[in-house]
């Protein structure tokens, strides 16, 4: 065992030296070995790479090992494995589940599989921001690096962050200056095939990072486009030596791949620490009532959080924690607990909690361990995702744990920049990394032009002072700032300027969102009327219309509208608010030199929005569904209500059109986004007047209408799946020829559907007298608790339907399927039908039939349980 501990420790070190030095002693072994040494070269290069990968997983977290920052363990010491879930297009019967009933998959089988055979296109993972995507792949792929010495495979781990083009069809990757650790470029070209070639490997593993990071110049979804199909044919080429391809990415990037790649794609998504069995996100307001009880007791099919947390403490402690913490608790929901469901939001929740636990002298009596139950339900108990990451964002400027005698120098004597500018500096550099395209990273020249733009470039200047600087009075903040963002200078890129990199995107689009909102609220310090030509809509239009704009930008932009809003009209205005009677400090990223949300009315933001929308551009179009995004989620928080707003002087159909962001499919049911609610990017619509309007031809997809006046407007062909109706009146609305797949109706009643696709529609206590649903399919639908009065059901589909107590009272069907319908309870009065066909009928619970013969003929052949 000794021995073959010092061979291993010989090889890893012999690995690193040539790891740093590969450059420097290529020369010699030419010279010694000959033409005949290239397949030496080549396969010393990919085994540099391996040195790599291997040594990132056993670096500290957060930092290097000299900052006070970092934690005294590096991922693979914390690591717990994660799971994954098949697509729900993916019918593959092989898949080997961990639990068939739940459905999920542990990764580590999964991508040796994949790796081991010949697959034709692409692995696929995605995940939404801190699901654990470039961790996963980093620890299994190093795990098996480590376990077979990769004798025949090699990978290379490539972030697509750094490409500046497509890969050509022979392997090779433009990438910027920055090189992938190990391997030669041929200047900024990476040959990876050409080095398999000449290698002593039968096979490569190219495992790609962020589809949704590809820089772009131009449209970004286009790039991704291009991107992923040259990956498919790297993927799907007949070679002597094959290729796999792995592709990670959050899940608005795949919506950009042609639809006849990603159907011969095995496509897998991150499901995070916990996964309860009840997905908020799929649950409709009259549902979620009972979820959101805080006593009410959460089921899940797995938790591995407490797993982490034992491991994180024993690493950082000394010794597992003791108990489970009422955060991660099984038996009751708490209000940050759900923030824990994310593998990154967890680790930043528990650093929070020890930094809190510093800062209060707040420790269990035995063993020195943070005493999170008194942190978190008391002094940061109401904290969302967004006072999180500011949380972080405050400790790079203050770090809780500074180099005792460290002094800084203000600003005006040569230290960086105060409260206030420091963070907005932060945000000019995540506003360049966004408007780069791909949000990850960009050049020091785009930061100062950024950072100038806003009148910011001596605070710029002393920031990347700072990050290179190793003057001492400067020391503690740097440190700080590399080792919580895990953010600094990366080298040159292809142009020869410095670059920077994000290593967390997730806090580049935190950043990104907090300032945009911060400059929307000074759009309206002027009180005078805004035109369409107006300057200050410009500049508007200059900052939150040229990045790509993409769903968690948009999510974090309406959570800080969201909680922001609510601080200012639940509490009180100064620098703490009672929570519980605990003074809670108020946490915003830039000091309250702006207005107050609260205080702007809907006139100032619907003028504002009419005038973007006179500028046709597609960036007016993009810097308008911002506004809007903080605009809507002010009138759907705090505890006015709000009168029915008219649009007097929007166009509705191009303000609906514009305002819809891009939000797919993938997205709404994003198995890493449970702790999202309807409300979902701006898209709910609370209050408004919408009578008499025209919504024909619109896509109005996962929209949320709550308590809207919908009298009498038109709905044809109008896309609807997965959108909401809750509490409206939709008297006399007739919805022709629309896509309502997954809608919910909820409490409304009175309308018409002719010709729709509502499979998966959900209505729950709605009432209808006197109305027609004619050649429309309710397939898998579920109707509870409704009533139908003298409505006539024409041609309708109600194959594997749920009727649960609902009252049909003298309705006519005619022509209609009940296929494998579920019945429960309910009553049939005076019901008639008319050549409706019957089959494998299910009663749950016996309907009342009061003159409805015709019913109970088919209702005794039905099959009865319960």
């Amino acid at each position: 065992m000794e021995k073959e501990a010092s061979t291993l420790e010989y090889r890893r070190a012999f690995h690193a030296e040539l790891l740093h030095g590969l450059t420097a002693y290529l020369p010699h072994i030419r010279q010694h070995l000959g033409p005949s040494c290239q397949d030496l070269v080549e396969t010393l290069q990919f085994r540099c790479h391996h040195e790599f990968l291997l040594s990132q997983i056993e670096q500290p977290l957060f930092g290097s090992g000299g900052s006070a920052h970092a934690d005294p363990f590096s991922l693979d010491d914390v690591y717990v494995e994660l799971s994954v879930m098949p697509h729900r297009d993916d019918d593959d019967r092989s898949i080997r589940f961990d639990d068939p009933a739940s459905g999920f998959v542990r990764p580590a089988a999964l991508l040796e599989k994949h790796i081991a055979g010949k697959a034709e296109a692409p692995l696929l993972i995605t995940g939404g921001p801190g699901s654990g995507k470039s961790s996963l792949l980093r620890l299994e792929i190093a795990k098996m690096i480590a376990r077979v010495g990769a004798d025949n495979t090699a990978f290379v781990f490539l972030p697509l962050s750094r490409l500046r083009g497509i890969p050509d069809t022979r392997g090779g990757f433009p990438l910027s200056g920055r090189d992938v650790p190990g391997l030669l470029q041929n200047t900024t070209h990476l040959d990876l095939f050409g080095k398999l070639d000449s290698s002593g490997y039968d096979r490569l593993v190219i495992l790609c990072d962020g589809l949704d990071e590809i820089a772009a110049q131009g449209s970004q979804q286009q790039m991704i486009h291009d991107v992923a199909g040259a990956l498919w044919s790297l993927a799907s080429a007949e070679r002597m030596k094959p290729v796999i391809v792995i592709i990670s990415g959050r899940p608005h990037a795949f919506a950009a791949i042609d639809p006849s790649l990603l159907e011969v794609a095995r496509r897998f998504e991150m499901v995070g620490m916990a996964v309860p069995k009840h997905n908020g996100l799929q649950l409709y307001p009259a549902q979620r009532a009972e979820y959101e009880d805080t006593d009410h007791k959460i089921d899940y099919w797995f938790d591995r959080r407490f797993e982490f947390l034992t491991k994180y403490t024993a690493m950082k402690f000394g010794a597992p924690y003791p108990h489970r913490p009422h955060i991660i608790s099984e038996s009751k929901r708490h209000d940050i607990g759900e923030l824990t469901w994310e593998p990154l939001l967890l680790y930043l929740v528990l650093r929070l909690g020890d930094a809190e636990a510093a800062k209060l002298n707040k420790y269990l009596p035995q063993g020195g361990f943070p005493d999170y139950d008194r942190v978190f339900d008391t002094s940061v108990r109401h904290l969302d995702r967004n006072d999180i990451y500011q949380r972080v964002i405050w400790s790079i400027r203050y770090p809780v744990h500074r180099r005792p005698g460290a002094m800084e120098r203000p600003f005006s004597q040569g230290g960086i920049p105060e409260r206030g500018d420091f963070e907005k500096v932060l945000g000019c550099l995540a506003l360049a990394a966004w408007k780069k395209g791909g949000g990850r990273g960009a050049t020091v020249k785009d930061f100062l032009r950024v950072a100038e733009s806003l009148a910011l470039r001596r605070e710029a200047d002393r920031v990347i002072q700072a990050l290179t600087d190793k003057d001492t009075a400067l020391d503690a903040p740097r440190l700080g700032l590399l080792s919580i963002f895990y953010f600094g200078i990366t080298g040159l890129d292809s142009a020869g300027d410095v670059a920077y990199e994000f290593t967390h995107k997730s806090f580049s689009d935190f950043l990104v969102a907090s300032t945009l909102f911060e400059r929307a609220l000074d759009l309206f310090k002027n009180p005078a009327p805004f035109s369409p030509d107006d300057p200050r809509l410009s500049v508007w239009i200059d900052l939150a219309g040229q990045g790509e704009q993409d769903i968690d930008i948009l999510e974090f932009l309406q959570d800080e509208a969201g909680r922001l809003n609510l601080k200012a009209t639940k509490y009180d205005s100064g620098p703490a608010r009672q929570v519980g009677g605990q003074a809670t400090e108020l946490v915003k990223l830039f000091p309250p030199e702006s207005l107050c949300l609260a205080d702007i009315p809907d006139d100032r933001f619907a003028e504002a929005l009419a005038c973007l929308l006179e500028r046709p551009t597609a960036s007016a179009r993009q810097a308008a569904r911002a506004l809007f995004a903080v605009w809507n989620k002010r009138r759907t928080t705090g505890l006015h209500k709000f009168a029915p707003l008219s649009p007097k002087g929007l166009d509705v159909r191009k303000f609906l059109a514009v305002v819809s962001p891009p939000a797919t499919r993938e997205e709404l049911f994003s198995v890493n986004a449970y702790a999202r609610g309807l409300d979902f990017i701006g898209q709910s619509l609370d209050s408004w007047d919408f009578r008499d309007q025209d919504f024909s031809d619109l896509t109005l997809a996962a929209f949320a209408f709550q308590r809207c006046d919908l009298l009498g407007a038109e709905f044809w062909a109008t896309t609807l799946n997965e959108a909401s109706f809750s509490q409206c009146r939709l008297d006399d609305v007739e919805f022709i020829g629309c896509l309502l797949e997954g809608v919910g109706f909820v409490e409304v009643g009175d309308f018409d559907i002719v010709n729709c696709k509502c499979h998966r529609a959900l209505f729950t206590d709605c009432h209808f007298k006197d109305r027609t649903f004619a050649a429309s399919d309710f397939s898998s639908s579920m109707m509870e608790g409704c009533v139908f009065e003298k409505v006539t059901f024409n041609r309708c589909i109600f194959e594997q339907a749920e009727l649960n107590e609902c009252h049909f009272i003298d309705c006519r069907f005619e022509m209609c399927d009940f296929v494998e319908t579920e019945i429960l309870g309910g009553r049939w009065i005076g019901c008639t039908e008319d050549a409706c066909r019957f089959r494998g009928l299910v009663i749950k619970a016996p309907p009342t039939l009061e003159n409805s013969r015709d019913f109970a003929d088919a209702f005794s052949e039905a099959k009865v349980e319960g």
